[in-house]
């Protein structure tokens, strides 16, 4: 029996498990891109609905509504 390839297999477990880590590194940026995303839409709609917003609204023809209303 040869037990130089069991070495081998361990750096094959090793970069297994390196390209997980970095699979799930870049999962974890795309989840949080998209939560930020979705704050910035929440944010938005929150103030369309109450009439009060706490982040400035800039819409795609540039014009940008400062925050306003209570707690501003």
């Amino acid at each position: 029996m040869r037990i130089p390839a069991l070495p081998r297999a361990r750096s094959h477990l090793s970069g297994l498990l390196l390209t997980g880590a970095v699979a799930a590194a870049v999962v974890g940026g795309a989840v949080t891109a998209s939560t930020t995303v979705v704050a910035k839409t929440f944010a938005v709609q929150s103030g369309a609905l109450g009439g009060v917003h706490h982040v400035p609204i800039q819409y795609g023809d540039g014009q940008i509504i400062p925050p306003h209303g209570a707690a501003a």
